[in-house]
């Protein structure tokens, strides 16, 4: 892992290469470790598929001691990357309510009949799995173009 600032109250962490499962539950744990050491000087932290931005109050640590503590972290989560992984590191289940109708799916029949199962079959296809989300986030460029709603 490799630690950077990237502004007067930010640093980087660049977990990884590849967008990867394992990838997101290092993610989470480091998350939670730096959430822990950094307490009310942490403002807040981004994840994304291999990063993980940490925001943090310049009033109450200095960004020499933010590097200092964050690269320790990593090193301690690097030199137990073999252990196994804690239900929490993996993240919390969301369940989100979906209502299938046609007349608020508009493309579900077509959809069902496009893949030649039928409409229930297609709501069982897709109520089966669990989902992974690796990052959220908006489209900054989009809400530039007059396409954000306001």
């Amino acid at each position: 892992m490799k630690v950077s600032a990237v502004s007067e109250n930010a640093c980087l962490i660049q977990v990884g290469d590849q967008i990867s499962e394992s990838l997101t539950a290092v993610i989470a744990q480091l998350s939670s470790r730096i959430e822990r050491a950094l307490g009310d000087a942490l403002i807040d932290l981004i994840p994304s598929y291999t990063t993980l931005l940490c925001v943090y109050d310049l009033n109450k640590v200095d960004d020499l001691w933010m590097l200092k503590t964050l690269r320790q972290i990593t090193q301690t989560i690097e030199a137990n990357k073999n252990q196994e992984s804690s239900p929490d590191s993996l993240g919390r289940l969301v369940e989100v309510p979906v209502w299938y109708d046609p007349e608020v799916g508009y493309d579900l029949e077509a959809m069902a009949n496009d893949k030649q199962i039928s409409l229930p079959e297609l709501i069982q296809l897709h109520t089966s799995k669990e989902y992974r989300v690796f990052a959220i986030g908006f489209y900054a460029r989009f809400c530039l173009y007059g396409k954000c709603g306001r």
